[in-house]
Order: structure tokens, then sequence, then C-alpha cells
């Protein structure tokens, strides 16, 4: 309590200007003020439920004292930031700068990277009456450090072993605490004059093993030339005289030897090998930008809700969505099926996809509210909900199934350190994956995991939050939508287009700004050739065949082409259609094992040709296959063949809809119509009492 009330009362002599700065900071702090965000416990699916909001200076200074809020806090941090904290806590939480200068070297950057540890209330302000960092009560124990300190070794020591390890130290009085105790044992070894004599007492070979692990760190017992070490071997051994030396230790269990980080700092005289002060040079690149335009990833979810309401996605039997719906849907779409794999997880999260009471996944009540969203919200809740999204972990690559299962601790850290990397590029320039991954590592040094920014980058991709290829950086619309939310967004974006030119070579042309539901449509009766300004579509036979098969009628597809060309449908195209239609149904699908029937023994052999399908020819209009009437019906698909189903009676069936069924209507997550906050607003309301 003591703790939080120090964060309380700190708050409260803070400015607006910094009060907002430290917001600006660790934006997790500020979801927990809203009830929602990381530092909330997830539930079994791996996804936060919304608690009840708490916007006040009391909150604030309990969420900021808590081992969570510690966490996220230190998370924040920069490399100098989190390395001048590091050497604190190694010093017991009281660093001169002196301290630091004699291994960081003379800069300002340091006296900066103190006062950020104060205005993050990890540290108080530098004061003539304090030492130029004195870290804050019960920060300490959260900081990572690059070894062990010996002071958390000495625990259980007894006081009289302590005593001797003290004298032989030469202290020469000795503290009535044992804590104090422990941190003089730390504070003598760290002294070179100290370590360097201790080092001198040993024998050669421990000698010369002390010398690799403050070199190389904790290493194997086998990698440094020994046998397995026993702590009750009477024979002893080099390691054996460096542990009862009070220098290192062994971890028995795992085998591995260690210097004590005292020990180590005291014979290096630092804790780091360097001290990167600024951060890494930038060469930015002109981005290609492609300018205010429909997010291409909008109309693919559309597309993508689309084929699983008439052909819901088969669910796995231990729950889930397996590779092949997915696979399936990315080949159909001309797509990665990463970028299907991460719409997936987003369209779950979202409640837009739900498992159906037979097992499979499909389109959800809430699409038709989401539907209603401007193309802004949608796109803003697609970004919010991948922010925020506990179901998903591109550390691994995108994703290319679901399962259900949800990740923890979420990996929110890596996807906010580099959209916020990129808000600090300048506007209408970009970066290499290399540069972007230098530059996250030194403002989030344990953000990106071991992979670098890859996975990340091939995600900002599919959101359209970068351009789709060439150099990485924010667009035009992405900086407008982070800053001021789907508002700022639909300004950027301009109104959205519902007209297209229908032209004689069976091209569509399309505006960049086109609505979702015409690209959707688009989509199922042509194939997209260019996507780059314009949109450039061909209708073409077997597209629209696909859509009659898929429920559409020729009626419908006509219909659509008269509203939306801003131009008379050429006759030719008419005609392309009317073939289809007139083509469709005369090669037709049962099941015996399931039968194909056809009135063209053309057509039908061409059927027969596709070995997945298994047909067997039993007369020049009919043939069968072992396979089940769907499978056969996609595996002739694949390959460009389109026949329909029909019943015993020889009645074509209409494609399989979802009816019936009882699909959970959850409504969209707060995270995903959640607006972006004014920090400043929020920090002049918190200090004012008010909320």
């Amino acid at each position: 309590m003591r703790t939080s009330s120090d964060r309380i009362s700190a708050l409260r002599r803070m400015s607006v200007p910094d009060l907002a700065a430290l917001l600006g900071r660790v934006p997790a702090v500020v979801d927990s003020m809203d009830g929602r965000g990381p530092l909330l416990p997830p539930d079994e699916g791996g996804r936060r439920t919304l608690v009840r909001a708490d916007r006040s200076l009391t909150h604030l200074g309990v969420m900021l004292s808590s081992p969570s809020g510690l966490l996220a806090v230190i998370g924040s941090l920069n490399v100098l930031e989190r390395q001048l904290l590091s050497l604190a806590t190694l010093h017991d939480g009281v660093l001169s700068r002196e301290q630091a200068v004699a291994e960081a070297g003379e800069s300002r950057a340091l006296d900066q990277a103190v006062d950020a540890l104060a205005q993050l209330l990890l540290a108080h302000p530098p004061h003539e009456e304090h030492e130029w960092l004195v870290l804050r009560t019960g920060v300490a124990r959260f900081v990572p450090l690059p070894g062990i300190r010996i002071y958390d070794a000495l625990q259980s020591l007894p006081g009289s072993d302590l005593d001797i390890l003290l004298q032989r130290l030469g202290a020469e009085l000795l503290p009535n605490r044992h804590e104090d105790r422990r941190r003089l044992v730390g504070h003598l070894l760290r002294r070179h004059e100290v370590a360097e004599a201790q080092r001198e007492e040993l024998e050669p070979e421990p000698r010369r093993l002390l010398d690799l692990l403050v070199e190389h760190g904790s290493t194997r017992v086998a990698d440094l030339g020994l046998p397995p070490f026993d702590p009750w071997d009477r024979r002893g051994g080099p390691l054996h005289e460096l542990s009862r030396a009070g220098l290192a230790w062994v971890d028995t269990g795992r085998q591995v030897a260690l210097v004590w980080l005292d020990v180590a700092y005291g014979l290096r005289q630092r804790m780091f090998d360097t001290w990167p002060l600024t951060p890494p040079a930038v060469d930015p690149q002109p981005l290609a930008d492609p300018g205010p335009r429909t997010p291409r990833v909008i109309r693919r979810l559309q597309m993508l809700l689309d084929l699983w309401a008439s052909d819901p996605a088969p669910g796995l039997a231990a729950g889930g969505i397996g590779v092949r719906p997915i696979r399936a849907a990315a080949k159909g779409f001309g797509i990665d099926e990463g970028e299907v794999g991460l719409l997936v997880h987003l369209a779950v999260d979202l409640g837009l996809l739900g498992q159906t009471d037979e097992g499979d996944w499909a389109p959800t009540p809430n699409r038709v509210d989401f539907a209603r969203l401007g193309v802004a919200e949608q796109w803003a809740a697609l970004v919010a909900t991948w922010r925020s999204s506990g179901t998903v972990d591109e550390h691994a690559g995108l994703p290319n199934r679901w399962n259900g299962e949800g990740v923890w601790p979420t990996p929110e850290t890596h996807r906010v350190a580099v959209l916020d990397v990129l808000t600090t590029l300048e506007e209408g320039t970009g970066v290499d994956a290399e540069t972007l991954t230098g530059l996250c590592r030194w403002r989030y040094p344990d953000a990106l995991g071991p992979d670098g920014a890859d996975a990340i980058i091939t995600a900002l991709r599919a959101l359209d939050l970068v351009p789709p290829d060439g150099p990485v950086g924010l667009t035009g619309l992405a900086r407008a939508l982070l800053a001021d939310g789907a508002e700022g967004a639909a300004q950027a974006m301009g109104p959205v287009a519902e007209q297209v030119i229908v032209q004689a070579d069976h091209t569509v042309i399309a505006p960049p700004s086109l609505a979702p539901a015409v690209g959707s449509m688009l989509a199922a009766i042509a194939e997209l050739e260019s996507d780059a300004g314009a949109q450039i579509w061909r209708i073409t036979p077997r597209r629209v065949a696909e859509a009659l098969a898929d429920g559409h009628t020729r009626d419908e597809v006509v219909a659509f082409l008269t509203t939306a060309s801003s131009v008379p449908v050429p006759g030719n195209v008419l005609v392309t259609i009317d073939d289809a239609a007139a083509r469709h149904g005369r090669l037709r699908i049962g099941t015996v094992g399931c039968y194909l029937r056809g009135e063209d023994a053309a057509d039908l052999s061409g059927a027969v040709a596709v070995s997945a399908a298994k047909l067997r020819m039993l007369s020049p209009t009919v043939a069968v296959s072992p396979l089940s009437r769907d499978a056969v019906i996609k595996a002739l698909r694949v390959r460009g063949v389109v026949a329909a189903a029909e019943d015993g009676d020889g009645a074509m069936l209409p494609p399989r809809r979802v009816s019936g069924v009882a699909l959970e209507e959850t409504g969209l997550p707060e995270e995903a119509t959640a607006t972006p906050v004014d920090l400043l607003d929020l920090a002049a309301e918190l200090l004012s009492g008010e909320g």
C-alpha cells in the first residue's frame, strides 16, 4: 500500500504534459483504466473480458505499482534506459552519474534517460539531496539483469557463514541486519581491488575457469571440459574451489556454471560491452503509398465470409479450423494462406465467424451489424482487434489454421513496438526490414523475439497499414487511422465509390475506393488482374460458372453489372454470361458413390480426366466415383470444371447454405470500436479529479 501511495503522490505533483507523456509511453496502462487491455487476465480462450472502467489517479497509481504495471513500464524502455536501470539495480538501487559515465561515457543522453525513468515513476527525480539516480521502492525486483546478483543467492546463508565471507572480503564493520550484510558482500565484490584480490588467491586452473566465465557468461560444465559437477564430491575440483570462494555457482540440474554478476562487474568494471546512446542511423526511402483507397483487407474479409456462408468450413474434431479450408480459400483468392489465416483469427475474435450445431464454421449474425459500419470503421475494427488479439502470435509467422487456443502473455508488445517505431519515420518514407528490426530492438529490446520484424511486416501488409511491397512505412491512411481512429481514416479515404466501368474486352475498371460489397461481387464473377491504383478485373466464363454454382443467378449477375457499371454493359459480356448460364447444369453430380452425368460427352470426358475426382466412365454421358458428391465437386472445381449438384429425382440442388443453426450473437468486442484516447485530455481529467 505504501508503494502505491508513493506513486499516487508523485502523480498528483505532475503537470498535464508530463502525465500525458507517461500515459503515451505505456498505452497498456491507459487501456486498463477503461477496463481492457493486456494487463487484464485472459479467459480460457485467450481473450480478456471487459471489467469496470476506473479513470482515476488512484487506479493509475495502483496499476503503476503492481507487478503487471511495473513490467509494462519497464517493457516500454529503450536500450539505454533499460541498461541504466539494470546498472542502478546492481548498485542496490542508487547510482551516481560518475558510475554511469565510467561505463557508458560522457553523454547528455544519460541525463535524458534518467529524466525518462523519473517521468515513468521508476526513479525519483534527480535532486541535490539525492544521488543522481535512485530507484523507487519495489522497482528493482522486476528489472531484468544479465546475470544473478550474489545478494539474492545469499538469502539462505547462515549469519555465521556470512560473517566469515565478509571478513575474508576485508569488511571491518559488520552490519546487524542479515539483509544489509548480503548487500555489503555485493558492494565489496563490485570493487575492482577486492574482486581482483579474490581472483589472485585462486590456483591457476580455477583462475582460468573464472576468466572464461567472466568473458563468456554462463556456460555448460561439459563445454568447460569438466565432468558433471557434484557438490558432494569429496575430491573437489576447480569449480568446487570457485564455489567455496563465493565467486561462482553451478546449477546442478542444468549443469551450467556462472560467475555472480557482482564478481564479473568487479573484474571487468562494466556490466555491458556496449552502450547504444542513440538509435541506429536511418536512411529513409520514398514510400510507394497507394493513396486514398478502400483497404484490400476489407474486400478479402467479405470474400471469406461469403465463401463460408455458402460452403461452411469443416471444423476439427479437437476444435478450431484446419489447414485445408484455409489453404483452399487462399488458393481461390490468389493470396498467401497466412493472410487468410490471419483473417480467420480476426473474424473469430470479432465474432464474425462462429461454429454451427454441426461443428462447421460460418458467419454469425454479427456479420450484418459489421456490414452496416462504414469502410473506415470496419478497417479500424480489424486493426484494433489485431493489435489486441490473444489468439494469434506472429513470432512463428502468420497462422495457417485456427485452433482456438489463447496466447499468453499476449504478443501485443511487438505489434505496438513496430507501429510506434513506424510513426517516428518521416511521413511518406519507409525503411527496409533490417533497418526496422534494428530500430525496434533499440526502442523495445525484448519485443521482437529472435526472428525480427519480418512476420509483423507481413501482417502489416495484409492489413494495408503499409504498402504491399517495397520499403516499410505507414501509409497516409494508416497514419490517419492510428492518430484519429475511424473518423480520421474516413476523412483521408474520401467517399466510397459504387460505380465501375465494364469494357468490351471483358475487363472491369474499378476505382481504388471501391465499396467492399461491390468488390466482393466482382470477385465472385471476375479475376483480379491488377490492384495497383485502379483495380482491373476480368470477367471469365469460369468465374461466372463458379458464381452460378455458388447460387448466384444469371439475372442477378446481369442486374449487378447493369447497376454497378457507369456505362452500358457491352453485348459480348452479356453473351459470355448467357453462355455460362446455358452450360450451367449440363454436368450434374449426385450420390450413389457418387455419379456424374452430362449431356455432352466432351464435357464428361474432361471431368473424367481429373484424376483427383477418381471418376470412371460408364457410358458416354455417365461416370461414377467412390468419393462423396461434395468431394468430387471440389476436386473438379480446382481444375476449372464446374458441376452442379442434383437430388435423386434429377432436380438441381441449391448451394449449401447455413440455416436453422444456432450461432451465438456476441456483438463486436470493445477493442474494435474504441477510439484513440486524447492523452492531454485524459491527463487533465485525471489531475482534476473528474471521472
